[in-house]
């Protein structure tokens, strides 16, 4: 299979809570008119306007070759053009840039000289893969209208690092690397949570169920959150946990469990974990790739459990084999969680790849699954879509 548009990855940016506001697609070698031709056939698409919430920030290699009808051919509002702060100061490219700007096009710059700053600038994009440059507190600190981004953050420290230096827009692989959590608080909330997902997978009593539930005040209550919130919109009154969890449905209770092991560990009050909208995308897209690979909903029940296991042993700092004994899950389930084999395997590694920097083995991997690039797109759009929508529920 040869791919019609070429395949992007797309690397999540999240706020000071930690929820998704835009995503920085990543093409790999790709040319700008084949980025800009992608991106077309998206909003043809409606992509665009399915994926509610959320900008693209699309790196820009050369300002001379944006189309002076960009805001005619995609959706400026949905978009921020990142540009390199050395180009912005050529005069032909400012007029371009001016002529964007009364079209509704806006961009994030790029500092790539510390001697080399652009009056024009509002919003500042710094990667800290090397040190900040010395002015680069100074920058942000003076721009008070603007949006400023950083990337390439490795770890939890240098996330709080940079949003005491006014960063508001994050991206990194800092998830993947939390900070400690306390263990001791956490452990009876986690056996509950497994003990209750044990129960679910082999559909026990709802007396069982209830049970676990009484034993967590915290617990009851975001269950009845849940069941009362718009995704539900309940027109009677809910006044008991049988009740509570027979509304929502061994289905959704089960992938619920599956999310709230993530949002329990969050470290800091009124932000998600890191890690929880990366889990809830693995799921969604693992689910999504498995039905277009033409299998029925047991198995995108599977895919779904299996992409949001996939990042406990981070969560818990823990072997993941380790954490997954209490739930006695199918043998396929676990070889793709332990050593991606079979069609979930193959499936997790292209969830895995899907919001890092750009593989090319992402290619060949939805090849060897017979999916071409609109699936791919599409698959990825209802997964964050999805995730959007989920995170404001917790």
């Amino acid at each position: 299979m040869t791919f019609q548009f070429p395949i992007a990855t797309f690397r999540p940016v999240s706020n000071a809570r930690q929820q998704i506001v835009a995503l920085f697609p990543d093409f790999g070698n790709a040319a700008q008119y084949q980025i800009i031709q992608t991106l077309q056939k998206m909003q043809e698409s409606g992509w665009f306007d399915q994926l509610t919430g959320l900008k693209l920030i699309v790196p820009v290699a050369d300002i001379a070759d944006i189309p002076t009808d960009f805001s005619q051919r995609l959706p400026s509002s949905k978009l921020h053009l990142l540009l390199s702060e050395q180009q912005c100061l050529n005069a032909e490219h400012q007029t371009r840039l001016r002529h964007l700007r009364s079209e509704g096009v806006t961009w994030i710059v790029a500092p790539d000289d510390v001697h080399a700053e652009w009056d024009g600038a509002q919003s500042l994009c710094y990667s800290i893969q090397d040190a900040l440059p010395a002015n680069a507190r100074l920058r942000i600190s003076s721009m008070h209208r603007g949006t400023h981004l950083a990337t390439d953050i490795p770890d939890a420290v240098s996330l709080e690092q940079m949003k005491a230096y006014g960063f508001q827009w994050f991206e990194g692989s800092y998830p993947y690397v939390p900070a400690p959590v306390q263990h001791q608080a956490d452990q009876s909330a986690r056996t509950r949570l497994l003990k209750l997902l044990g129960l679910v997978a082999r559909d026990a009593d709802t007396r069982e169920l209830e049970e676990l539930f009484r034993q967590d005040p915290n617990l009851s209550f975001l269950l009845f959150k849940l069941v009362s919130s718009a995704a539900f919109a309940q027109m009677t009154k809910v006044s008991s946990l049988t009740q509570a969890i027979a509304l929502i449905g061994r289905r959704q209770l089960q992938r619920w469990l599956q999310l709230l092991l993530y949002a329990s560990q969050a470290n800091q009050a009124g932000c998600l974990h890191p890690l929880m909208p990366r889990a809830a995308f693995r799921a969604s897209l693992m689910e999504s790739l498995v039905l277009r690979s033409g299998a029925g909903r047991d198995a995108g029940d599977s895919a779904f459990m299996t992409g949001m296991f996939s990042l406990l042993d981070v969560l818990f700092g823990t072997g993941l084999e380790k954490v997954l004994s209490p739930l006695h899950l199918e043998d396929d389930v676990m070889e793709a969680l332990l050593h991606r084999k079979g069609l979930l395997g193959e499936c997790l590694q292209i969830a895995v790849y899907a919001d890092r920097r750009w593989n090319p083995e992402i290619t060949q991997l939805l090849q060897r699954r017979d999916l071409d690039s609109t699936a791919y797109y599409e698959a990825v759009q209802s997964a964050f879509q999805w995730v959007n929508q989920v995170c404001k529920e917790l």
